[in-house]
């Protein structure tokens, strides 16, 4: 594993003579003058050291705490704050899948593309208030003959957010299935560029990071000082674009991992950590005390100290699906919320052609059992 080491003080370049000073005795009202901003300014230097625990990297300063501005969505402690100062749950789902990334965009994605609107409504009528869009660097730059090229990717993308954030809903605009770091960091900019005027849009730098091909070493997978430096480069990105909007961070291990993330500070006070959970075989597809264990472990217990939500949970593994583990991997998740701070969940995917679909089909959005669970489970039963 890959380490940072904290710099060091600078060595000292030899003892210089004391100069001569000539003492005289103060007043003690002169005397409290000098004294008090001189405690004040040691008060607030201690202030600010508080939190800065674990590996620094190495060349890189920390991050300056994002600035909150009027109307923003932001991140308090180890909760999420709407505009108006009420606490914000996320109530998520992945939608209007497969146009910007995950293949077939002329397919099932264009379908998904041309329901959206209709899509929304139903999943606002849900009481859905979080859209998780999947996009990619690399589908957004296709050549006309790829079979998933899309002519105006950006403005479709432009649609897609001005039609869920005109009905109130909250857009996490993630990027994945791009293969090199460099190119996802400058699509990250670029999006923030492009949204950081409208507060209801959200960025996820890279969907469960550290695993794409441009690695060349799934051990990256597991690497959290890896893990911490792209990340910081990616929130610098975003902020430096002039982006203040929460940040949502997936982790290592394909993101089931939150395990490290108090030693591995990312230095900004407006990230939301991500997790992802999907039917397990190591416990035989079973959400048994084996599988609560785990998820206490990993991300759950975390909870009280971190803002983190389930943002991307299925309902599929090697093509079978396992409803029973849903259930009940989803009713942990609403008692997860309601009494022991989580701050939320997002169901992954509103239509697809494999098990993780919600509904029946693109014409009529008719929600399936993957689709009622979650809706049962947990849309009605939080918030």
């Amino acid at each position: 594993m890959m380490r940072q080491h904290s710099a060091g003080n600078l060595p000292r370049s030899g003892r210089m003579k004391r100069p001569l000073i000539v003492y005289r005795r103060l007043s003690r009202p002169v005397l409290m003058g000098i004294l008090i901003p001189i405690l004040l300014v040691l008060l607030l230097e201690l202030l600010f050291r508080q939190g800065d625990f674990g590996p620094h990297l190495a060349g890189i300063a920390p991050l300056s705490p994002s600035p909150v501005a009027a109307g923003a969505f932001y991140v308090q402690g180890n909760k999420i704050y709407s505009p108006d100062g009420t606490p914000f749950l996320v109530k998520g789902v992945t939608a209007i899948y497969g146009r910007f990334a995950g293949g077939d965009a002329q397919g099932i994605g264009l379908s998904n593309y041309r329901h959206a609107r209709r899509d929304l409504d139903l999943l606002k009528q849900m009481r859905v208030n979080f859209v998780r869009i999947i996009v990619s660097a690399d589908y957004a730059a296709l050549p006309p003959d790829n079979p998933n090229y899309v002519a105006e990717y950006m403005q479709e993308l432009d649609n897609v957010v001005q039609w869920s954030t005109m009905r109130g809903m909250v857009v996490e605009v993630a990027n994945a299935q791009t293969r090199t770091f460099a190119t996802g960091l400058q699509f990250v900019k670029q999006l923030a560029e492009r949204y950081k005027n409208n507060p209801y849009v959200w960025l996820e730098p890279m969907n469960e990071p550290n695993c794409s091909p441009d690695t060349g070493n799934e051990a990256k997978c597991q690497d959290w000082g890896y893990w911490q430096q792209q990340q910081v480069r990616y929130i610098q990105a975003i902020r430096n674009a002039g982006m203040n909007s929460p940040i949502i961070v997936n982790t290592i291990g394909w993101s089931w991992d939150l395990s490290q993330i108090g030693s591995y500070p990312l230095h900004d006070n407006n990230i939301i950590y991500g997790a992802h959970r999907y039917p397990n075989p190591a416990t035989h597809f079973t959400f048994n005390a084996a599988d609560q264990a785990s998820c206490d472990t990993m991300w759950a217990n975390l909870a009280a100290q971190f803002p983190i939500i389930v943002d991307e949970v299925g309902a599929e593994n090697n093509r079978q699906t396992y409803l029973a583990w849903d259930q009940k991997f989803i009713d942990y998740v609403a008692a997860w919320v309601n009494t022991r701070e989580g701050a939320g969940a997002v169901a992954f995917v509103y239509y697809w052609s494999d098990g993780n679909s919600m509904t029946e089909d693109s014409q009529h959005g008719v929600r399936n059992q993957w689709g009622n669970i979650f809706y049962d489970h947990y849309l009605t039963k939080v918030g």
